[in-house]
C-alpha cells in the first residue's frame, strides 16, 4: 500500500524521504523485536562496522540512483 502511495499520489518525487521512511520503521521493527526476545543482537566491533561500511554506501547509493531514475520515467 505505501508503495502504491508513494507511486501513484507522489508520483515518486519523494525517493529519498521514502527510503527514510523505510529504514526508520525497519529500525524500530529491528528494536522492538530485540526487546520481545525474537531476535538476539550480540555487541559488534567497530572494525567490523568500518568494514561493512564502503558496501553499505554502495548500497544505499545504487537504491538512490534507481529511485531516481524511476522518478524520471
Amino acid at each position: 500500500f505505501v508503495l502504491q502511495y508513494v507511486l501513484s499520489v507522489l508520483k515518486f518525487t519523494y525517493p529519498t524521504l521514502f527510503q527514510g521512511w523505510q529504514t526508520f520503521v525497519g529500525g524500530l521493527l529491528l528494536l522492538l523485536s530485540r526487546k520481545l526476545g525474537w531476535v538476539e543482537i550480540s555487541s559488534f566491533s567497530w572494525s567490523a562496522a568500518f568494514a561493512w561500511l564502503p558496501g553499505s554506501v554502495l548500497f544505499v547509493g545504487n537504491i538512490y540512483a534507481g529511485s531516481r531514475a524511476l522518478s524520471r520515467l
